[in-house]
């Protein structure tokens, strides 16, 4: 008799989105591209109309099950043009050119020059990438030393933002590198406000934007890609949170 060999199949990679990342230009002479870039809450509403129930009555969150929609705006010195990046979960079914044909941006906002799609799941344990990453780094429930009472204060200068970073990689799937070529870049941009406009009322909330540039290692694939694919951090609203990756030379 013949005898069946059962061979134990490989456990299956768990399914992640693939992540649309489309990059725009945007026309500083446009009123409504002037109006985005003074209030990162009047950005992310411009660009919920890339979202299929744009333009209805009422707001519909920018969050699915395998992600959210994130931005980032970068400057440029040698250029005049401000460049938005903007990612978005595929089943969300964002289309640049919904957003280009809106009412919002109707005055020249800006043009689209890249697209792509990635699949951050397709990362192996043990990958070192690049980073790059913008975080609000106003913290909440940080112990005052006079009243021991809970505070917001910001984490100022990169002794404290790497470390509060580091703390959270584990939770987020990956490990901060150190030593010769991986050292760990920090840069305070600045501290702005961003006007929420509910009703009548208006809401002011505050940022401390940082941004974080260094090498990382991939340590569980699908919780990094969920960390891809979510952001990381508050202000993810704001245009903050967007981890932009690359392979390490």
């Amino acid at each position: 008799m013949t005898r069946i060999r059962r061979v134990k199949a490989a456990p299956a990679r768990p399914v992640t989105p693939r992540l649309h990342l489309m990059q725009f230009r945007l026309n500083p002479a446009s009123p409504g591209a002037r109006r985005d870039l003074r209030n990162r809450h009047a950005m992310h509403r411009t660009l919920t109309w890339g979202l299929p129930w744009s333009g209805e009555a009422v707001d519909r969150p920018a969050t699915g099950d395998h992600g959210r929609l994130l931005w980032r705006l970068i400057n440029h010195a040698d250029s005049p043009y401000p460049e938005l990046l903007v990612q978005v979960p595929e089943d969300l079914g964002f289309d640049p050119e919904r957003l280009l044909d809106s009412d919002a941006t109707a005055d020249g906002w800006g043009e689209l020059t890249g697209d792509r799609y990635w699949v951050p799941g397709d990362l192996d344990a043990g990958s070192t990438l690049r980073f790059d990453v913008e975080l609000n780094a106003l913290r909440r429930g940080i112990e005052d030393q006079r009243s021991g009472r809970p505070v917001t204060r910001a984490l100022i200068g990169q002794a404290q933002v790497v470390p509060w970073l580091g703390e959270r990689a584990d939770l987020a799937g990956f490990t901060l590198l150190e030593g010769w070529g991986m050292s760990q870049t920090h840069t305070l941009m600045k501290s702005e406000t961003a006007q929420i406009r509910e009703g009548r009322g208006i809401q002011t909330t505050k940022l401390v934007v940082s941004r974080i540039e260094g090498r990382l290692r991939v340590d569980d694939p699908a919780v990094f890609a969920q960390t891809c694919a979510f952001g990381l951090g508050r202000g993810r609203a704001f245009g903050c949170g967007l981890f932009l990756v690359g392979r390490a030379g």
